[in-house]
């Protein structure tokens, strides 16, 4: 993003390195090669005749032999001026070759091997630094050097002979090597600005252009492999009165600070792109409709986080659209997806829908704001918890066994059938702030650092933010107090005793029994037993007694063997009807 960061595809040579020198004729330039060598060759021979014409030749001059190489130098020039575009690419090595040999030759017509037309060697290094390959240019210097050295040894032996030597070999070797430099750095500058037709100028992500070649190419590749492939597209919420208030050098800002945002929270496997003024789209290859529900998510909490300080912090709207599900094609994914995020500036903004038939529907519909909201936000967050289920745990089992246990225990201290759904609810999403928790955190095999719990204990904030909203106000508290102790010893605010509300007490109970009793991929269950003996042992310090004996009495009864139920989040009262053994969450 850098990254113009692609995988690669349709790079001429790594990032960073020296332009190769491509084989052939690429190696040239067909409409200059032929032509600059043909100017060279024409304006030597002009100045060689017109130092004979105009300048009184020395008596060891051959003016009969200069006044022949030059005609031939002046001959050769024009037919390379005009054919040269017929010629093979080898043909241009034996001509330089031969020009070369034409200035040895004038050099000894003059009779003075320290004469100015020795300077004409230097057009050698300008040439073939300018035309050649590496290689092919320093074998012409070394033969330039070599005939030179043959004519001085021919005509002056000695010291004087060297020094000249060395003064017009160095001046035709640094020229070549500079010229050389200069072109690598030219073509490198023309491969960057290549490279920055594909890339937004504010963000440093991809625009519009290259976004559309990454995701051509992902497509492509995913109908051969039969992959799944996601887009992401998000839109900056408020962002005309953003403008309005701040003038648009501050929205630039918070542009450029999004767009940093959104690159350090997507996958390295993922591209980002700036598609319009304040709409930015990610290809998720392999990647399904959930998985890039919860990517949609980090994004939106990495933004919120990242632009905190801002005079106007920044929100954005995200809809996800999943290949081939919700189209086969580019046009037709970004069209699903721009309608997902249609919905979510409906629903209130700040928040991300996945594309599906039911989201349209309940917008079709002419039913109140505040309905709407509620059934399809509620409908993305338990998405949301069973995808972060699964990739935390390995299984959808957790949110939904946290939930039984938390309505078992509201249940058995007399709570309302309205209040236990709610809870039931509330510990179905208790986990969902650990969208912004690595996985190299949740599922570490041994001790967290400090660092690592610092980002640990920031989930129930996170998951408090994503379920703001008035339908979850009450759900909303007890998440961001689900890991606080009554001894005063929890987090993230400390808090103790009965300021901790009843719910968040039991969801603690649950959440606690729930990871006690089960399996995860990077440790093994310590059993009922020796769990219920932790409750009875923290109840009072880590764990609200009145719950904790509760909820013990409850599993006291709880007849044996008893599986908790295998539910996906649709068959929890959202989506299409399903059968299942769990009554809908709206049930009374």
């Amino acid at each position: 993003m850098a990254q113009y960061h692609t995988d690669g595809k349709g790079a001429s040579c790594a990032s960073g390195g020296t332009p190769s020198e491509p084989a052939g004729r690429g190696s040239r330039d067909e409409f200059l090669h032929g032509p600059a060598l043909g100017s060279l060759f024409v304006a030597g021979a002009v100045l060689a005749l017109g130092w004979l014409v105009l300048v009184s030749p020395a008596e060891q001059v051959d003016e009969l032999g200069l006044a022949i190489t030059a005609g031939v130098t002046l001959a050769l020039g024009a037919m390379l001026v005009l054919a040269s575009r017929r010629m093979p690419d080898w043909w241009f090595h034996g001509v330089g070759a031969f020009g070369t040999i034409l200035i040895t030759a004038g050099v000894a017509f003059t009779g003075d091997g320290a004469s100015v037309a020795a300077l004409f060697y230097v057009w050698v290094g300008l040439f073939v630094g300018s035309f050649s390959a590496r290689g092919a240019a320093a074998a012409h210097v070394a033969f330039a050097a070599v005939m030179y050295a043959a004519v001085l040894i021919a005509e002056q032996p000695g010291m004087p002979a060297a020094g000249w030597w060395v003064v017009i070999v160095g001046m035709t070797a640094m020229t070549c090597l500079f010229v050389w430099t200069l072109r690598a750095r030219v073509r490198e500058l023309v491969r960057q600005m290549s490279g920055a037709s594909r890339i937004d100028l504010v963000t440093g992500l991809l625009n519009r252009r290259g976004f559309q070649e990454y995701l051509d190419s992902e497509l492509a590749r995913a109908r051969r492999s039969g992959a799944k492939v996601s887009m992401v597209v998000g839109d900056v919420d408020h962002f005309g009165e953003l403008v309005r208030r701040l003038g648009s050098d501050a929205a630039e800002l918070a542009l450029e600070r999004t767009g940093g945002a959104l690159e350090q929270a997507k996958r390295k496997m993922d591209a980002a792109a700036r598609i319009g003024g304040q709409e930015f789209a990610f290809v998720l290859p392999d990647t399904d409709e959930h998985g890039a529900y919860v990517v949609a998510e980090r994004l939106r909490a990495g933004v919120a986080e990242d632009t905190a300080d801002l005079q106007m912090p920044v929100n954005v709207s995200f809809g996800v659209a999943c290949f081939p599900e919700h189209g086969e094609t580019g046009e037709e994914l970004l069209t699903a997806a721009c309608q997902a995020v249609a919905a979510a500036k409906q629903l209130g903004r700040d928040r991300t829908v996945m594309h599906s038939p039911e989201i349209g529907a309940i917008l079709a519909e002419r039913r109140g704001r505040a309905d709407r909201e509620s059934e399809v936000h509620l409908a993305t967050i338990l998405i949301l918890a069973e995808a972060l289920d699964i990739r935390d745990t390995g299984t959808a089992r957790h949110c939904q066994s946290v939930g039984r246990f938390a309505s078992a225990m509201a249940a058995e201290l007399g709570l309302p059938a309205g209040a236990m759904e709610r809870v039931r609810l509330a510990g179905i999403l208790h986990d969902v702030g650990k969208i912004g928790v690595s996985d190299a955190i949740l599922r570490k095999p041994g001790p967290l650092t400090s660092e690592e719990w610092e980002e640990m204990r920031r989930h129930p904030e996170i998951g408090a933010r994503i379920l703001t909203t008035t339908a979850f106000d009450d759900i909303r508290g007890w998440v961001l107090s689900h890991h606080e102790r009554p001894d005063g010893a929890g987090y993230p605010s400390g808090l103790k005793g009965d300021e901790i509300s009843l719910e968040s007490r039991i969801l603690a109970v649950a959440d606690a029994y729930e990871a006690m009793t089960a399996d995860r991929p990077y440790r093994a269950a310590i059993g009922v037993e020796a769990a219920k003996k932790e409750l009875r042992v923290n109840a009072g310090t880590q764990f609200d007694r009145r719950v904790a004996n509760a909820f013990l009495e409850w599993l006291e009864r709880r007849p044996p063997g008893e599986r908790e139920p295998s539910a996906t989040a649709i068959e929890l009262g959202v989506g299409q009807p399903r059968t299942s053994s769990v009554p809908p969450l709206n049930e009374e």
